[in-house]
């Protein structure tokens, strides 16, 4: 007399087998997404592209946010926050400049400048990330950003 099991259970079984594995090279993948990020977050992001990537993170914020900071505002908080980041606190002047900005292509204009003057010719990803960061200090309930995916 041997054990008899009912067709079903043994197709309960397989599949909770086959969940189990999937689960297992799923959570591997994550491990090398994590591990290909923090290898990029060392590389350096060139200073054109970080005017481009924050002018687009601010005109998504006023756009979206319901009561947004101004233009200005995440501007200076975001030269900051990066230059306290790299050791190179911005100019007591920089608040009085971005405030008296009237328009977006000036304001946008400062911070092309003042970008040169912080990061010279790139900085690292990982920097850019935590400056940018900074911003959500000025939004009711912060800034989410999705880390996993590298910035390119």
């Amino acid at each position: 007399m041997g054990l008899r099991v009912e067709p079903w259970k043994s197709s309960l079984f397989l599949l909770l087998l086959l969940g189990l594995f999937v689960n297992y090279f799923a959570a591997i993948a994550c491990c090398i997404a994590q591990e290909q990020y923090v290898s990029s977050s060392a590389e350096r992001m060139p200073t054109a592209q970080i005017k481009t990537l924050i002018q687009s993170a601010i005109e998504t914020i006023l756009k979206e946010h319901i009561e947004p900071p101004t233009r200005q505002q995440m501007v200076l908080e975001f030269l900051r926050q990066l230059g306290n980041q790299l050791d190179k606190p911005v100019s007591l002047d920089l608040s009085i400049a971005v405030s008296d900005a009237s328009d977006r292509e000036h304001v946008y204009g400062i911070l092309a400048t003042e970008l040169q003057k912080i990061v010279g010719t790139g900085a690292r990803n990982a920097d850019i990330l935590t400056a940018l960061k900074g911003i959500g200090k000025l939004l009711e309930g912060g800034l989410e950003l999705d880390t996993r995916s590298n910035v390119r």
